[in-house]
This record gives structure tokens, C-alpha cells and sequence, in this order.
């Protein structure tokens, strides 16, 4: 190691722990060949960061998506720095196979890498979790503890597993279907508990959690949700329920202080539901009998969800009735029309509320679909952009006629109408709007110059 303070080495080497691969790749191609201590240093240190994490990626392959921010609250996410401790341990426990691991990562071909020995590495981190303390392993009890064990006890059987996930998720076929019951059969003769902890490991590998239903459904070959409650596996179902619940119950979509912050949480709030709600309906579609209380909770949630959704739907067109007023323009005589209030400001308040209920509205196409109100959210979009064309079309007429006291707040004006058109109806509306604001500019400073 080139000549750091001990300091500097340290702080440096917490740096590159918390970098992602990809920066860390980056920035050894740019020292590569860059000069000082420093620079050596930090080259040296992120080369053996990706090395590592590339020999724990192989090794601990079926446990090291678990290892990380949980997604769903699920059981069996341990902290970020678990694998790294514990491949330490094991590299210090059996040097000559962690140096073999170490020779296919450097050789490029650590997919090579036979099975067998990333099997017997697991097998003994399992046994290296049961006998050490858990605090130097990065684990919060000795529960986690014996949790983690359990699933490295499984590697074997997940790993094979985890290579045919993408066939069980997609279209199942009776061959398919049977060699995932055969898996499992496989899991239940390492461990009594084996099919929930194998389909968290399962789980930890889908973009979706509620896909995990679909293997649910495959293993129990289609069972009833009264059979599945009285299985191990209800508490891998009874866990996503209870993430709708906990959706539905924090969801905010509207009153004070709704802002674009606001309307991300609350958008990703109902994707996250509405994906496991529609899995559930997969996994356990209605017959006609009594619902189960999965179901039912199902139901209660779905319903605030719903009633929050259709509430801020019908928001939207009275929140841009008052971030682009009208007001009453004189023609002749008694004659006069309603027109657009050129003069209102165009960072009002009702603005930032009105572009947080058109960001929802546009963000919740497919949660609006699950939870049965896109038709509400069709209308609205639609009755929208009606509203905001003649809005627009009239002040690009005032603008172009020279009519707009202050051309300059017209147009901020015009460019809320154009933001609001791109999330009622299409990014090409807004488009339109921009250019033609910017076409009655030049005409306007035209007719300026030959006055």
C-alpha cells in the first residue's frame, strides 16, 4: 500500500465500501494510469473492493439480494455489511478455496466458478453464523442469526432454483410446474421450515414482490385460500397483505402540503399495492363462495385506496380552475366573456397544488386500473385538457394581438398551461403550446419594432 496516513487509508476505504460497482469500475479505468499516493492507493483499494464483491456475489449468490434495504418488510433482510463479514470469516477459515475464488475472478471467469465450492462455502458460513458473536457479523440478534444459517443451509437447492426462476415466473407449463414441486420436495429434506425461507430467497430476486404468489399457487397446485392459511406458506401471503394494509393506511393524496414529494410517495404507495393486489387475484381469483379474510382485509384496503384516488381525481379540475383563472373580458355594450386572467401569478400556490394532482393523476394509470377507477381518471384527464386548450388557444390569441398587459407573465402563464397539458394529454399538446407561444413572441416584438 503506497505511503497514506492510516487516517486517510481508512477514510478512504469507507468511501469506496459505500460506492456502487459501476462508479468503482469507472474510476479504476481513470487511475489506471494517473500518478501520487493517493491515486495508487485508491486504485489498489477499489480493485480489491469489486474483486471481493464479485467472489461473495458467486459464493453467496443465493442470499445476496436478501442483503440490503427490504422492499416489503419481508423477513430475512440483513444488513449491507453481513456477506462482506462473513466472507471474510470464511476466507479466514478456508484460505485455499477463498484463494481458488479469488483466481477465478481475476482469470474473468468466476461464472465458471463449480458449484460445488460455492456450496461448501455456504455450508460453512452456516456454521461459522451458529458459533460467532453476532455483532461482528453485522446481524441485529441471534435470531437473525439462526435465520441466516437456515437459508445458507438451502443454498444448494436455491441456487438451481434461482437459475429457473424466470421459467416459473412466465408461462407454467405442466413440465415447469413439476420441476418447481420437485425443488421444494428437494427443500423439505434439508429442513423441516424449508418453503417459506426458500420462497424468500425466491422473492428477494423479483421485481415484484407479489410475484411470489404465482409460485404460491404453483406449489399448493392452485389451492383455495382457506387451504393455503392452514400451510407454512400463509405467512409468506399473510406478509404482502399486510404490505397493502400498510400502504393504504399511510397513503396521502391531497390536502395540505401536497407537493410533487408528496405525489411520488403516494404514486409509488399504489403501484406497490395495486401490483400485490393484482397478484392476489391471480394467485386466488373469487368463485362466486365466502371470501377468506385475506380477501377481505384485501377489500377494506382496496376501498380507502380507491375512495382517496377518486377524491383527488375530482380535485383536478377545480385545482387548474384556479392555477389558470378566468376572468370577464368587456366586448361591447353590456357584452363581455369569460377569458384568461393574464394578470394571475403564475407561481401561486394553486399552481404547485394543481401540478401535484395532475402529476398523480398522470402517475396512477395503472393503480387506477387495479383499484376500478380509470374511467374517472379517463374523464378527468380528458376534461382537463379540453379545459386548458381553450385556456391556452385564448391567451396565444391575447398575446398575438397585442393584448397582454405583461407578455412576460403571459407566457410563464402559457408554460403552466403547456406543463399541464403534457401531463393531461400528451407530451406533443405541451409541445404545440410552447411553440406557438414562441411564434406569437416574435410577431408581437415585430409589430413593437414597426410601431
Amino acid at each position: 500500500m503506497p505511503q497514506l496516513s492510516e487516517n486517510k487509508r481508512r477514510a478512504l476505504a469507507a468511501v469506496i465500501d459505500f460506492a456502487p460497482d459501476h462508479m468503482l469500475t469507472a474510476l479504476t479505468t481513470q487511475l489506471q494510469y494517473a500518478a501520487g499516493d493517493a491515486a495508487t492507493a485508491t486504485l489498489e483499494l477499489a480493485r480489491q473492493a469489486l474483486a471481493e464483491r464479485a467472489a461473495i456475489t458467486a459464493v453467496f449468490a443465493p442470499i445476496a439480494l436478501m442483503c440490503g434495504d427490504s422492499r416489503t418488510g419481508a423477513q430475512g433482510r440483513f444488513g449491507r455489511g453481513v456477506t462482506r463479514a462473513l466472507w471474510r470469516e470464511v476466507a479466514a477459515r478456508r484460505p485455499d478455496q477463498a484463494q481458488l475464488v479469488a483466481n477465478y475472478v481475476h482469470s474473468g471467469a468466476i461464472h465458471e466458478l463449480p458449484i460445488k465450492i460455492a456450496d461448501d462455502l455456504c455450508a460453512e458460513a452456516s456454521s461459522i453464523v451458529r458459533g460467532a458473536d453476532v455483532g461482528s457479523l453485522c446481524l441485529a440478534s441471534e435470531a437473525e442469526a439462526d435465520r441466516l444459517a437456515a437459508y445458507l443451509d438451502l443454498a444448494p437447492v436455491a441456487r438451481p432454483a434461482i437459475a429457473r426462476l424466470d421459467d416459473w415466473i412466465g408461462r407454467l407449463d405442466e413440465e415447469r410446474a413439476a420441476a418447481l414441486r420437485l425443488t421444494f420436495r428437494d427443500a423439505d429434506a434439508v429442513r423441516d421450515d424449508a418453503r417459506p425461507l426458500l420462497m424468500d430467497m425466491l422473492e428477494a430476486r423479483l421485481p415484484n414482490p407479489g410475484m411470489i404468489l404465482r409460485l404460491v399457487s404453483a406449489v399448493t397446485d392452485k389451492a383455495s385460500e382457506s387451504f393455503v392459511l392452514g400451510t407454512e406458506l400463509a405467512q409468506i401471503v399473510e406478509r404482502l397483505v399486510a404490505e397493502v394494509e400498510r400502504q393504504a393506511e399511510g397513503l396521502k393524496l391531497g390536502g395540505r402540503g401536497f407537493g410533487s414529494g408528496e405525489v411520488s410517495q403516494g404514486i409509488s404507495a399504489l403501484q406497490k399495492a395495486s401490483d400485490i393486489l393484482s397478484e392476489f387475484d391471480l394467485a386466488f381469483p373469487s368463485s362466486g363462495g365466502a371470501s377468506g379474510p385475506w380477501t377481505a382485509r384485501l377489500a377494506v384496503a382496496r376501498r380507502r385506496m380507491t375512495d382517496q384516488l377518486e377524491a383527488s381525481l375530482r380535485e383536478v379540475g377545480r385545482a387548474v380552475d384556479r392555477a389558470l383563472p378566468l376572468g370577464s373580458t368587456h366586448l361591447a355594450g353590456r357584452m363581455s366573456r369569460m377569458a384568461p386572467n393574464l394578470t394571475a401569478d403564475p407561481q401561486a400556490e394553486g399552481v404547485s397544488q394543481a401540478r401535484a394532482l395532475l402529476l398523480l393523476m398522470a402517475g396512477s394509470r395503472g393503480a387506477a386500473a387495479m383499484l376500478g377507477c380509470e374511467s374517472l381518471r379517463r374523464q378527468v384527464a380528458d376534461a382537463v385538457a379540453e379545459r386548458i386548450d381553450q385556456y391556452a388557444e385564448q391567451a396565444l390569441q391575447a398575446l398575438h394581438d397585442g393584448d397582454a398587459l405583461d407578455p412576460d407573465r403571459a407566457l410563464a402563464l402559457l408554460e403552466v398551461a403547456a406543463e399541464f397539458l403534457t401531463l393531461s394529454r400528451n407530451e406533443q399538446a405541451g409541445a404545440l403550446v410552447r411553440r406557438r407561444a414562441a411564434v406569437a413572441l416574435v410577431r408581437d416584438g415585430d409589430n413593437e419594432d414597426a410601431a
